[in-house]
Formats: C-alpha cells, structure tokens, sequence
C-alpha cells in the first residue's frame, strides 16, 4: 500500500533517514481509544526497558509524542533506557530477500530468508481468531506456526526456514489470509515489520492487519521471531508433514 506520508505535527524533514523513500513504508493509522499503539505495543513486550519514544526525525526528533490521532510513518522507536531500537523494515521497494540472520539490509519484509528461529504472539487486540505460518516458497507447502494468536506469551518450537518464504496470517473468523507478500493481498500490505536492535540474537516484531474492510492500525495481531540458528542445510518437511493448513491461496514462487 503506497501511501503519501502523513507526519505528526507536521513535521516534513527527511533527516537521517533521507535516503528512504518513503512511498515504499505502509502508512499506519491512528489507534482507537481502548487499543494499544506501536509505542506502547513496544513497552509491553520489552516491558523492562522505560518505555519507547519515537525517535525518527523526520517525525520531530527524541522524545516525539505520538499520540491516538495521528496517522504516521515512524521510522524507529528507541527505548528509555537507550539499550533498544526498533526499526521499521520497508513495505516495498526493496532489494532481494530479507535474510534472517543478517537484518533487512535495503530489503523489504515481503519475502524472506534463512535461519531457524523460535515465534511467540505477544499481543492480541482483534477479536477475530487468527492463525500464524509461513509459506515456503522453495520446497512448496505451508505450516501453521501460532494455531491461535490469541496465545500470548506462548513460544514455538524452533523451525528451519526455507531459502525463500512468505509469512501468512489466516483469518479464519473472516474465512480469508494475508500474507507478507503484497502481490497476494491485491496489493495492500498487511504487514508492518520492526526489525529490534540491541538483543542477543536477530528478532523482528510482525505486527498485522487482520482485515481487507480493517482499520489498518497494524496491531490486530503482534508476532515476535527470533533467530537461536544460523542458515541451515537441512530442508523443510515436504508439504504432506508440514501440517498444511487451508489457506485459500496458491503458494507460487516469486517472481519479483
């Protein structure tokens, strides 16, 4: 979804982060009154840390305050405790794979690469029931990561990525999926990728937009991923033992 940036306080510097288009990051929408924002999304899963501010300065500098009404593109929340970053990975735009190991990199968050790696929900605001997986676009077939987002805190066995996948989002009160990759979503992004620096290991948060009719906040649904392996030899199961769910799409291979 290619939308005209819209600032808060109407701040129109590009600063530090010039050298990004910014038609290739999805716009996120004000919250409503009883949902939790990206900030505060970030202060609940890394609680420890004081809070998070926006941080970008094409939106006003340290310490912006974002409020409920405003519709923005925020390029990196940092902590208060300035231990760590979260960093938006563009929408669209961008170049190659996004390799799980070594961060984004100039690539978007639609297709991806590498690693194994643990998921757990850590926010659940829809009230529509959602189930998380991936679609492997090397070896074919898709798997049910997260059978209920509305599992919080619970976390995954690990999974061997493939080479090149896309992750889904299954709808199922709605009987409809997303994926990450915006040529299944009739070209709308579901998905708004943080990439979090300062941990231990590669995490990025997923934060999704759980309807086509939705309010396009990006927070129905909060996956966290983080890398405990590198790239590994060893491939997925075939289709048949990846426990496939119905998703109503075909999972082909990319051809960007």
């Amino acid at each position: 979804m290619r939308l005209s940036l819209l600032v808060a306080g109407g701040f129109a510097a590009l600063g530090a982060r010039a050298m990004a288009d910014m038609a290739d990051y999805s716009v996120v929408n004000q919250t409503s009154s009883t949902e939790l924002n990206h900030s505060q999304i970030l202060s609940t899963v890394y609680k420890n840390h004081g809070g998070f501010y926006l941080s970008d300065s094409a939106l006003g500098g340290t310490n912006h305050s974002l409020t409920r009404t405003t519709s923005f593109v925020g390029l990196e929340f940092a902590s208060r405790d300035g231990a760590i970053t979260a960093r938006r990975v563009q929408d669209d735009g961008g170049a190659g794979l996004l390799h799980l190991a070594y961060g984004a990199s100039g690539a978007d968050d639609q297709h991806w690469a590498d690693g194994t790696v643990r998921f757990s929900a850590e926010v659940k605001q829809a009230s529509d029931n959602s189930v998380f997986g991936f679609i492997d676009d090397t070896n074919g077939g898709a798997a049910t990561i997260v059978g209920n987002t509305g599992n919080v805190g619970v976390i995954s066995p690990e999974f061997n990525m493939s080479s090149d996948f896309r992750w889904f989002l299954r709808n199922r009160s709605q009987t409809v999926t997303y994926t990450s990759s915006l040529a299944d979503n009739g070209g709308v992004d579901h998905l708004v990728t943080y990439e979090i620096l300062g941990l231990s290991t590669p995490t990025y948060l997923l934060f999704w937009e759980d309807r086509g009719n939705g309010d396009f906040d990006y927070n129905d649904s909060v996956i966290q991923l983080s890398l405990v392996g590198l790239p590994t030899t060893i491939p997925l199961p075939s289709a048949a033992g990846l426990g496939i769910v119905g998703l109503g799409l075909v999972a082909t291979r990319r051809n960007r």
